[in-house]
């Protein structure tokens, strides 16, 4: 599977069908790859910590700079740009490592205040 050019990951039998593995499992790999500070946030981040009241639509990153929503297996991924770098995160333990989640303070202060993430659209309201 090719998440993005040029970064191949093989796929276990697991996840054969879903085309991929689960986003947190591949986030960590494609920013590394492409060089990009993240922190997975919002809806996404609630739902990891266990305080999300559904699941997630969308797999929802912060990423320091452009990237454009991709869909990989059965993961709809949606990146919004801000700055990363003072946001408080833990580490989530994934097969390949761990990946950047916003804490939860930050994804409380972050649902509180972008109101159009925390009801999963794409486009920002004014």
């Amino acid at each position: 599977m090719q998440p993005v050019r040029g970064l191949w990951v093989p796929v276990s039998p697991e996840f054969r069908t879903w085309g991929g593995p689960p986003g947190i499992e591949l986030i960590d790999l494609m920013m590394g790859y492409l060089g990009i500070g993240y922190d997975v946030g919002w809806l996404t981040a609630a739902g990891l910590h266990g305080v999300g009241h559904q699941a997630a639509q969308v797999f929802q990153v912060a990423v320091v700079r452009q990237v454009r929503g991709r869909v990989v297996g059965r993961t709809p991924f949606e990146f919004a740009q801000r700055k990363v770098a003072g946001i408080p995160t833990v580490a989530h333990p994934t097969r390949a490592g761990s990946a950047r989640v916003s804490s939860v303070a930050a994804t409380m202060l972050d649902l509180a205040t972008d109101v159009a993430r925390r009801e999963g659209s794409t486009t920002r309201r004014r």
